[in-house]
């Protein structure tokens, strides 16, 4: 059950199209983003600067890239600097540690508690999976990207199979 008033997230147009689901009036047009490879911004260090270009690069392959993809590289490329900055310190850092509390009759408690560094690191990487997953860079989400139709590639064994049929 979700949030009252809040309902599914609309279908994109190609997914419509290729159903055949039937036009309401409360879907309105989707904007088609201009086609292009934004500016990447000068003042990101060498690792997420990688980072910006590795998905900058796979986007355009794939022909999904736009000028307004700006932002979420910046935020994937930030969540990449963010993960690699904790795993390295979890790496020197113990999996554990210990909480000593003392309670109002004055007894000692100890408490194993994950280190922090560890938490922050899993959390960094969770972040960048879920913008992973907004761009459909995932096994998971690949499903459900469309990819425009002039782009894919036609099979040659094919089209001559259906021309002798």
């Amino acid at each position: 059950m979700g949030v009252p008033g809040i309902g599914r997230r609309q279908k994109v147009d190609a997914l419509r199209k290729l159903q055949g689901s039937r036009v309401r009036p409360h879907q309105h047009k989707q904007p088609t983003p201009k086609p292009g490879r934004p500016l990447k911004p000068t003042y990101l260090g060498p690792v997420s600067g990688a980072m910006w270009d590795e998905l900058a690069a796979i986007l355009d392959g794939e022909h999904r890239l736009s000028e307004s993809d700006g932002m979420w590289l910046l935020n994937a490329a930030e969540a990449w600097m963010d993960y690699q900055r904790w795993r390295v310190e979890a790496e020197h850092a113990p999996m554990t540690q210990v909480k000593v509390t003392v309670d109002s009759a004055g007894s000692e408690h100890q408490e194993i508690k994950p280190h922090p560094a560890h938490q922050q690191a899993r959390l960094a990487r969770k972040a960048f999976t879920d913008l992973l997953k907004e761009a459909g860079l995932t096994p998971a989400s690949r499903a459900r990207v469309s990819v425009p139709v002039e782009v894919e590639a036609v099979d040659a064994t094919e089209t001559f199979l259906r021309a002798v049929k």
